[in-house]
């Protein structure tokens, strides 16, 4: 199924591109002041996630210029076929690589969300067994990593003979203007089944963790407010962290998860439109730029510190208007002797 044979400027590779250029343009000084404030504005009472916090940034900048500026994927969903814009093809680079690259520093991304959950578990929970947590928690998250990109080789041995997949996916999809015809065209697979199989595990297994943290940090605080070994204030200051948190590190996941959901949908009903899957990359490409301002947005130390910037000059211009003021009066003022 697909729409009529129309091609306007949203269905071209320009478009995505441009937009994704224009995106990574924007970005790059948004994650450097991201980057300023978890290194130099992060207060005490977060110095336990600094670390967690500052590699999460890292890998989403990676991911960030990797997927907007270095790929730039030009998908032609449903099939697992496209070819890549970024500046990795003048370089040689072949794409299977490009797309496994992708693949790695996604997965690296994902595995750094569930690591500053885990920090707060690690953190903040008393149970009985969290001295064999912490004993092995290091080598949980190794073999965690080690586990999930192990999802990802045999997508090595699913690529099939380009010369004969080539033309049988154009052929699938319908109204191909030239320039998707007549580019340098790569097809990850005939049959989807594994990867999105593969994809869905990664993506189960994150999510599974995060709620077992989650749980266990409500379990663990309920536990502590009955036996009041914690006060309300220290509850408060808690629960108020790790909302922020949450939020930071769930509202961004938003660009990847209705990207996905629409993938998924339409490999399923075998469904071709080029300009929604053009949104579809432009989406993903904003996850890095969303997440800076998210983080920042939510933490009140990293709020102030950038928004402070704006206010302080009107603060520091109304004191020295008013000393100038008290000033010039008494200047004026008659002397008495």
């Amino acid at each position: 199924m697909s729409l009529p044979c129309t091609s306007t400027y949203f269905d071209s590779p320009d478009f995505v591109s441009s937009v994704s250029h224009l995106i990574t343009v924007v970005s790059t000084p948004t994650h450097i002041i991201g980057l300023y404030c978890i290194i130099m504005k992060t207060p005490d009472e977060m110095k336990s996630v600094k670390l967690y916090l500052l590699n999460l940034h890292f890998w989403i900048i990676l991911f960030d210029y990797t997927f907007g500026i270095l790929t730039i994927p030009f998908l032609l969903v449903p099939q697992l076929a496209g070819y890549p814009l970024g500046l990795l093809r003048y370089v040689g680079v072949p794409t299977f690589y490009q797309i496994m690259i992708v693949m790695i520093l996604f997965n690296n991304s994902a595995t750094s969300i569930v690591a500053v959950y885990e920090n707060r578990f690690h953190t903040l929970c008393n149970f009985s067994w969290m001295k064999t947590w912490r004993k092995w928690r290091s080598l949980w998250l190794v073999f965690y990593t080690l586990l999930t990109f192990s999802l990802l080789i045999p997508w090595s041995f699913c690529v099939p003979e380009q010369t004969t997949a080539i033309p049988y996916v154009l052929k699938k999809l319908p109204c191909l203007p030239d320039y998707v015809v007549k580019a340098d065209n790569f097809v990850l697979s005939l049959d989807y089944t594994y990867h999105l199989v593969a994809c869905s595990i990664i993506i189960a297994i994150a999510f599974i963790k995060i709620a077992f943290f989650v749980l266990c940090l409500m379990i663990n605080t309920a536990k502590q407010l009955k036996a009041k070994t914690m006060s309300q204030k220290t509850f408060r200051l808690q629960k108020k962290f790790f909302i922020a948190l949450v939020i930071q590190l769930e509202v961004p996941i938003l660009t990847f998860c209705i990207p996905v959901f629409y993938c998924f949908v339409a490999i399923l009903a075998n469904y071709y439109n080029q300009a929604l899957t053009n949104f579809v990359v432009i989406s993903v490409s904003m996850h890095g730029i969303v997440s800076t301002i998210v983080m920042i947005s939510v933490h009140r130390p990293y709020r102030q510190a950038v928004f402070g910037v704006y206010k302080k000059p009107k603060v520091e211009s109304r004191e020295a208007s008013m000393k100038e003021y008290i000033a010039k009066r008494n200047s004026l003022a008659p002397v008495h002797h």
